[in-house]
């Protein structure tokens, strides 16, 4: 699709400090405006260490979760080359919520651990993204389909395809990824078939994502509530919900799901729908980069990556 520039996977490319330090600060953003429970895998490793009593010991297990770090970097970002992961490995323990001791064993002059990690996996996916994105040897192509249903009578009347698509769309563009939008499709493209992409069928989105040329269908929608803040009041509470997917384009798979809310207060419903749209997408675009950056390591086919 696009050329493949290839590049010493050492080398520091040029500029990368800058794009770490943007995705770093776009990611922190969202983190303080959409605090939410991280989740937590669990990973079973064993590891070793020279010596015997409490601090051998202390060694194993530090050792498992080196291990347990490397496995997971490896899983999540197909790369052979680990070391571009130091800053992670060094720090094996932020990622890292808790562990349970399952058993411990000495043999020789060797302690021997085995251990369940409980990986963070946020922290984690977000550090791996901001490794990794500015060494993608080229930046991923991405179709842009999202639809907002502002005001009582939305469903009935139909959705728009602009507010989230500004929204999420000015970051990635800042990251240098290569969008399109809907507009070039929604004269080939049934209006049915189009509801059923943004609104989550599963079937409905991989075949169009497959159907597409990008490497990456961003899709989802963007729907709102509206109340009066007390009762008889003209004052409006205006809630967003946000559910956003991101699907491999080559296959179809659905590789993420992301939602956020956002709550505004208007006078006007149509006017508070639509800064409450906007608050609930701004709380997604970083986690719109971490997934399409993760989503273009884990393609199969490396001539894509």
């Amino acid at each position: 699709m696009f050329p493949n520039h290839q590049t010493s996977p050492h080398a520091r490319p040029a500029g990368s400090f800058s794009v770490f330090f943007a995705l770093v600060s776009l990611l922190s953003l969202a983190f303080e405006a959409h605090a939410e429970p991280y989740t937590v895998f669990t990973v079973r490793m064993k590891g070793s260490a020279e010596g015997v009593g409490l601090s051998a010991r202390k060694l194993a297990i530090e050792d498992a979760q080196h291990q347990v770090m490397v496995d997971v970097l490896q899983s999540m970002t197909n790369s052979s080359d680990i070391s571009l992961f130091n800053p992670v490995l060094r720090q094996a323990s932020r990622y890292i919520q808790r562990y349970d001791l399952l058993r411990s064993d000495v043999i020789g002059q060797m302690t021997e651990v085995e251990i369940d990690a409980h990986v963070l996996e946020r922290p984690l996916r977000h550090d791996i993204a901001a490794i990794m994105l500015p060494r993608l040897p080229r930046k991923p192509s991405v179709r842009l389909v999202l639809a907002e249903f502002i005001g009582p009578e939305a469903q009935e009347r139909g959705p728009t395809f602009s507010i989230a698509e500004e929204v999420v769309r000015k970051p990635l563009e800042d990251f240098g990824f290569r969008l399109t939008g809907i507009h070039d499709v929604i004269d080939h493209v049934e209006v049915s078939q189009l509801l059923d992409v943004v609104q989550g069928d599963l079937a409905a989105g991989a075949a169009f994502a497959r159907a597409i040329s990008e490497d990456v269908l961003v899709t989802g929608s963007v729907t709102t509530s509206h109340e009066p803040l007390t009762p008889g009041s003209n004052m409006l509470r205006n809630r967003a919900r946000a559910v956003v997917r991101v699907i491999s384009g080559p296959d179809g798979k659905l590789l993420d799901t992301l939602t956020a809310e956002a709550l505004v207060q208007s006078v006007d419903y149509e006017e508070g729908g639509a800064q409450a749209v906007q608050d609930a997408c701004g709380k997604l675009t970083g986690e719109c980069v971490v997934a399409i950056v993760l989503a273009v390591l884990g393609m199969e086919d490396e001539n894509r990556v």
